[in-house]
């Protein structure tokens, strides 16, 4: 298994609607009309909203805790 990252993490998602966390800014499974990505840390990915995203399997985002 890969070690966790730092609570300081930047993770990306869509404030639109978005499903998915993403370890990238502009990952390839995101269509280009949603981009910019909103940025949060990894530490807040138990806090709402980000407690309801899963993470992205394209980009390769860390798990949750």
């Amino acid at each position: 298994p890969t070690e966790e990252p730092s609570s300081k993490t930047k993770l990306y998602y869509n404030k639109s609607g978005g499903k998915y966390y993403h370890i990238q800014s502009e990952c390839p499974s995101v269509d280009k009309k949603y981009l910019p990505l909103a940025s949060f840390t990894y530490g807040k990915l138990g806090d709402s909203p980000y407690n309801k995203l899963n993470p992205c399997p394209k980009c390769n985002a860390p798990g949750k805790k």
